[in-house]
């Protein structure tokens, strides 16, 4: 308050006064009049032209979205339940039964978003099914978790089409133990590694070829980070601390490789190897924002993946030698 009192009392002093009172008060009007117009037109012209587009933040705030597509996030209607507001499902790219099932909780939907972007490319039919912080596993969490998955899978098993399932989710959330406080329900570690070797045992006994992709680096910043984004164009500039990332992680990573040890046949994409170096973790790429929020990729972050992990992952899903 004091301050804001002692620049009004100087701006009436050093300003205000002598344009007022002082000398050549009609030379003044004049140039006052003058740079009005001036500001005016320039303001009507910003008006018109929906403002400044070459503003660095105008460029970046047009093409990088925190939201994910509203096709992403449809109700589960092949499921026996109801419908539920934290249903993960959608069409992917085919209306009739898909070759490969997405299954996992939120964190999948940004691959729904890489495998649309391979679809360009190559020719396999996919779908969607998830519900938010249910990992795509049997038995494992509380009741509207596992009558969804249970559900899933029976799909999934009288679906001769479906030749590869792809598990996905927020694996971090669930390696130490889950408190599910609202539905006064409890996981454990032991409990997800007992339902991941149940799940892989189940898959691979109906003859499916099994995928799980790792979670992807968490951590990121991304509403500090697309103001970074304006200052430079380094790719670098919203990297993350890899020895974060890692502690984030919780050790989910270790424990997805050891069920490769225990089923040679389940594969692993792991998005760590195209966004992450010796020291750092990406968040951003060519001024492009590839997260949502600090655990879930963007729109942008799957067609990053898509497009720097190609080779791995058509040799993943198409059975490729």
């Amino acid at each position: 308050m004091i301050i804001s009192i002692l620049f009004a009392w100087g701006t009436y002093q050093l300003v205000e006064k002598p344009i007022r009172f002082g000398k050549y008060r009609k030379r003044k009007a004049i140039v006052l009049l003058i740079s009005m117009g001036i500001i005016a037109g320039l303001g009507l012209n910003s008006y018109a032209r929906d403002g400044l587009k070459q503003r660095n933040a105008e460029k970046i705030s047009n093409f990088n979205d925190f939201t994910f597509p509203p096709a992403f996030r449809n109700a589960c209607l092949t499921l026996k339940e109801s419908p539920d507001s934290s249903d993960w499902c959608n069409d992917g790219n085919i209306a009739k039964d898909p070759s490969v099932a997405l299954m996992g909780d939120s964190v999948a939907t940004s691959y729904s978003q890489l495998l649309l972007n391979l679809n360009k490319e190559f020719s396999f039919s996919f779908k969607q099914f998830g519900r938010d912080q249910c990992p795509p596993l049997l038995n494992f969490g509380p009741k509207v978790c596992r009558e969804a998955s249970q559900h899933y899978f029976d799909l999934i098993k009288k679906t001769a089409q479906t030749t590869t399932v792809i598990l996905a989710a927020h694996w971090p959330s669930y390696v130490i133990g889950k408190n599910y406080d609202w539905l006064h329900y409890k996981t454990t570690a032991e409990d997800l590694k007992k339902s991941l070797v149940a799940t892989l045992e189940y898959l691979i006994s109906l003859n499916k070829k099994v995928i799980i992709f790792q979670t992807p680096p968490l951590g990121a910043k991304p509403r500090s980070c697309i103001r970074l984004t304006t200052l430079t164009k380094k790719n670098t500039i919203c990297d993350m601390s890899l020895a974060r990332v890692l502690r984030n992680d919780g050790g989910s990573r270790e424990l997805i490789k050891e069920m490769t040890h225990l089923f040679p046949a389940v594969k692993i994409f792991d998005p760590f190897k195209y966004l992450c170096n010796e020291q750092h973790c990406k968040a951003s790429y060519n001024q492009k924002v590839l997260y949502i929020d600090s655990s879930h990729m963007s729109f942008f972050g799957g067609e990053f993946l898509a497009e720097h992990g190609k080779e791995e992952l058509i040799k993943l899903i198409m059975s490729l030698p």
